[in-house]
């Protein structure tokens, strides 16, 4: 009996854990749900952390790669810190983000995890995902 209980609360669980990371994808991948807080390209690192992380004016910004496999493709840009509060809305913290960004790599959704980006003369790091619908 105490086994069955103990395999009934794992699974729970489980189902549970599925269905935030599913809520999660999902408004990731519906950015018409947060399109007032999708800045334009920053023109310095200083402007993009001042807009994601500081202020928090934005969760993202729009970035299209001109070089790579991904030229001309348009995506999102995260912080780490802005992506995380973006999933906060669906209940969603940090302990989920690994099993997130593995889920939305697998499904096509997350472009790179760890995206170098040159705004003017400085380099920002991001994560970056397709902005439009796989």
């Amino acid at each position: 009996m105490l086994f069955s209980d103990s395999h009934a609360q794992q699974q729970k669980t489980e189902e549970a854990r599925e269905k935030t990371i599913a809520r999660a994808l999902e408004l990731i991948a519906s950015p018409d749900r947060y399109e007032q807080e999708i800045a334009e390209r920053p023109k310095s690192k200083a402007e993009a952390v001042r807009i994601l992380d500081e202020d928090q004016d934005a969760v993202a910004f729009r970035f299209i790669p001109t070089r790579g496999d991904d030229a001309g493709k348009r995506l999102l840009a995260f912080s780490r810190e802005s992506l995380l509060r973006l999933l906060g809305r669906v209940s969603c913290g940090e302990t989920f983000l690994e099993a997130i960004l593995a889920r939305a790599e697998k499904n096509g959704l997350l472009n790179k995890r760890n995206r170098t980006i040159r705004l003017g003369t400085d380099t920002y790091a991001a994560i970056t995902f397709h902005l439009e619908k796989f």
